[in-house]
């Protein structure tokens, strides 16, 4: 079975040069809701918060929904000095929110 990765960014602030996390996930079946079970994790064992590290606590619930952890990554943001929202490149845009949630 092909397992699809795919990434939850969480894009919770920062000033100028901040770094956000971006959490990878590998499904362990074919249709499984990656936003139903952070939001289930969220609820059960707190938020999976910019900046720290992901508990083993928040690991296991994960799994327990059909999710294992892969590695986190740091992507570059910025913020923007118009709007207040927080931006960061996509390789082929610039994505801005506020507040950032699921990657924009």
């Amino acid at each position: 079975m092909k397992r699809t990765i795919l990434v939850m960014a969480l894009l919770l602030g920062g000033a100028a040069g901040a770094q956000a996390d971006v959490d990878v996930w590998s499904s362990l079946a074919r249709h499984n809701d990656l936003n139903a079970a952070t939001d289930t994790c969220d609820q059960q064992v707190g938020q999976n918060h910019n900046g720290v590290p992901t508990s083993a606590q928040y690991k296991r619930c994960m799994l327990k929904q059909g999710w294992r952890y892969v590695r986190t990554k740091r992507i570059p943001t910025w913020r923007d000095p118009d709007t207040g929202d927080i931006c960061h490149n996509t390789g082929g845009a610039t994505i801005c929110c506020w507040p950032c949630r699921d990657g924009g």
